[in-house]
């Protein structure tokens, strides 16, 4: 709580904009209720930028059946989120 960013960060949890990282990686010890964890210091990626975007803009999440980035392939835990914005105009790029 005593972060600059809590109030923004659990506004964005709250609505399930933003999940976080999992408990149990280095330095990040689970506690009984395996809160994740924010770090509010890293650089945010493309596709946890457009992941936050597309929630809160309740953007249609249906990726086509060929993807639209090289750098995005299927599977990709963030590939709804990219095609959602690549549909709504925000991004372009080359293609596959």
């Amino acid at each position: 709580p005593s972060q600059p960013f809590y109030p923004f960060i659990e506004w964005m949890v709250c609505r399930g904009y933003i999940s976080g990282y999992g408990c149990g990686g280095p330095g990040e010890p689970c506690n009984e209720s395996n809160d994740p964890y924010f770090r509010p210091g890293n650089l945010v990626t493309r596709g946890q930028l457009l992941k936050m975007v597309a929630l809160a803009a309740g953007w249609a999440l249906n990726p086509p059946p060929t993807p639209s980035f090289a750098d995005v392939p299927p599977g990709q835990p963030f590939v709804t989120f990219t095609e959602a914005g690549a549909a709504q105009g925000v991004e372009q790029g080359a293609g596959p």
